[in-house]
């Protein structure tokens, strides 16, 4: 184990996640601005998974991110020359995009002998009010009045890349992924496929064999609400789960529902037999995190009891 990624299968395989380098967990809340976030140090990682000896294959970890500026940081590190409209180096941030006027590729490490797999959980476009800036960016701190700009910037940015490698990725499911950066990836690594993390996991713990005989099949997640239907944990769990064993049952427990009113209207959307939020009614989320295994006990019991017949 390398700080901030692995090397697995026997060496030949480099897992790099985004989250170890400009998570949203790393910012204080009362620091988290996309403006200024950069995904630098996510291109500095990839770079020394690279070079580890004897590795064939990079997976490329994204969400959980902090920041909105396409992976432009990431490239930078990588050795993708941004200039912005002085000629000089761009600074880093989504904000910084809308002042970008050119990108060299030249010189940038493309590792073009290495398979580049992007695994991501949802299917969101890089721009429009599905994309990367409307979708994600409130939840790393974005105002409303910073949306617009940096939807703008984002842009500026996909205008200038299309134009430089004469690819145009923008509307790729999936490529508004972590603040767009699984957009800036697709530029940059044209060896690259876009998978969704869910289903790697799913092949690598044999998941198939686990649910063909099964009866119920418990997910969950943090919050269950509109981003789930974009191809979240929980939809890939639900999806290979119909195709191997259609007749089983699917529940999730899941820490809450939002909107709370919504519940039934997610689950129908899912195919949901059941959903159990942590929570709910007399729970805040403050007491559910300060007595987790308390709750999750209760859901359980509570769920065993609806489906024991």
């Amino acid at each position: 184990m390398y700080e901030g990624f692995c090397i697995v299968t026997n060496g030949e395989m480099a897992a790099v996640e985004l989250a170890s380098a400009a998570g949203l967990t790393l910012v204080p809340a009362h620091q988290r601005d996309p403006k200024r976030t950069t995904t630098f140090g996510f291109g500095e990682l990839i770079a020394r998974a690279a070079s580890v000896p004897g590795v064939k294959r990079l997976v490329l970890a994204l969400g959980g991110s902090a920041t909105n500026d396409g992976g432009a940081g990431a490239l930078q590190a990588l050795g993708v020359r941004l200039t912005n409209t002085a000629g000089r180096k761009l600074a880093r941030g989504g904000a910084a995009l809308a002042d970008l006027r050119s990108a060299d590729f030249s010189k940038a490490n493309r590792f073009p002998d290495l398979e580049v797999v992007i695994a991501c959980d949802v299917d969101n476009p890089l721009l429009g009010r599905r994309g990367a800036t409307y979708v994600f960016a409130p939840q790393k701190g974005a105002t409303d009045d910073d949306l617009p700009l940096l939807e703008s910037a984002m842009t500026r940015y996909a205008d200038v890349l299309t134009e430089a490698t004469g690819r145009d990725v923008r509307n790729v499911p999936g490529a508004g992924a972590a603040g767009g950066t699984a957009a800036g990836l697709l530029w940059l690594f044209p060896q690259a496929t876009l998978r969704p993390g869910i289903e790697i996991v799913l092949d690598a713990v044999g998941f198939d064999d686990a649910v063909r005989d099964a009866d119920i099949v418990i997910t969950g997640e943090g919050r269950l609400d509109a981003q789930t239907l974009s191809g979240k944990a929980v939809a890939g769990v639900i999806r290979r789960t119909r195709a191997v064993n259609p007749r089983a049952k699917i529940i999730a427990i899941v820490g809450s529902v939002s909107p709370p009113d919504a519940q039934g209207e997610l689950a129908r959307a899912l195919g949901l037999s059941a959903v159990y939020p942590m929570v709910r009614e007399g729970v805040t989320v403050e007491e559910a995190i300060r007595h987790p295994a308390t709750h999750l006990q209760m859901i359980a019991e509570r769920a065993a009891n609806d489906f024991a017949s």
